[in-house]
């Protein structure tokens, strides 16, 4: 059959499908098509000549739990309206050969997803894109990325940590985080990676995110994170290596741990010093050894001593 133009009322309103193929040469899916009429769909098979996805082109699809996008999809149709809106989706695939990934695109269609897979040539990922996944715990962004939008994993609160495997820059202009309102406390930065860009990482709360940062990272923006984040670093080098790293003007982590002290900052005093003992907790502890009990010693008199020596303070350096 030939699909309509255009679809205020789905045709398919109340049915009973459970599967719905889109032949190979079909181009664009229009608002509303199936919207109502996926209750009972538990597949959608979208073709490669697929271009633009109308706004709630497969709304209230309630069983679908997977669904793969091909390569060549668009902003939807209408911009803001996910064609998945409402949608109980758990596995979203991209196909290889997505460059980049439209706003809005499950915005609304996602809150169920717990796992996103990206292609290995993916560049970027649009404002909105996964707003509202809420269920979301992990994500791995492929190296390839250079860029994504405001608000893209917007109130991801189950994702409390992030591998940064390339370093992404914001939107010219941009004042909100992609991450806005989501649950991260842990930022990895890749070994290998030597550029830190305007993340702009925030959790939008006053629990302080930690980022590893490895010695192969030479520079770091100014505005990695959102102004206002509280954040430390876990630097994976000495002091003075970490002295020669060029840092953007706003970069003010409130500690950063080195391998042979640790550097504070004049924001310590805003940050509460239980919170960071609770945050810190066991990071600079060695691992346990089970070592034989030690020798006692006696003294001239016959009673024995311990040689045991106190362990030394780790040094701390305020810097201006």
């Amino acid at each position: 059959i030939a699909l309509p133009r255009s679809c205020i009322v789905s045709p398919f309103a109340g049915s009973g499908l459970e599967k719905i193929v889109i032949d190979e040469g079909v181009t664009t899916v229009v608002p509303n098509l199936f919207n109502r009429g996926c209750d009972h769909v538990t597949e959608i098979s979208l073709p490669s000549t697929i271009q633009v996805l109308g706004g709630q082109a497969f709304g209230n699809a309630v069983s679908l739990k997977t669904v793969t996008i091909p390569v060549n999809v668009s902003l939807p149709y209408g911009g803001v309206v996910s064609p998945f809106d409402n949608s109980a989706l758990e596995t979203i695939v991209f196909s290889e050969g997505v460059t980049a990934i439209p706003s809005s695109l499950f915005r609304g269609g996602c809150s169920k997803v717990t796992s996103i897979v990206f292609p290995s040539t993916l560049q970027s990922i649009g404002y909105d894109a996964f707003d509202g996944c809420t269920s979301l715990a992990e994500l791995n962004l492929p190296e390839s990325v250079t860029s994504i939008g405001l608000g893209a994993f917007e109130d991801s609160v189950s994702l409390t940590s992030l591998n940064v495997n390339s370093s992404w820059s914001k939107p010219s202009g941009a004042d909100m985080s992609p991450f806005a309102g989501s649950g991260l406390t842990s930022v990895t930065v890749k070994p290998g990676l030597t550029q830190i860009k305007a993340m702009h990482l925030a959790n939008n709360s006053n629990v302080a995110i930690v980022m590893e940062i490895p010695t192969s990272v030479k520079s770091i923006d100014g505005s990695t994170f959102l102004e206002g984040e509280i954040y430390s670093v876990i630097y994976d080098g000495t002091s003075a290596q970490y002295e020669l790293i060029t840092k953007g003007e706003g970069f003010n982590p409130t500690c950063v741990i080195c391998t042979d002290t640790i550097l504070t900052n004049s924001l310590m005093e805003e940050v509460n010093e239980d919170d960071l003992d609770d945050l810190f907790s066991g990071l600079l502890d060695e691992p346990e050894e089970e070592d034989e009990e030690p020798l006692a010693e006696e003294d001239p008199e016959g009673n024995p001593e311990d040689d045991l020596t106190e362990p030394e303070e780790p040094v701390i350096i305020p810097v201006d």
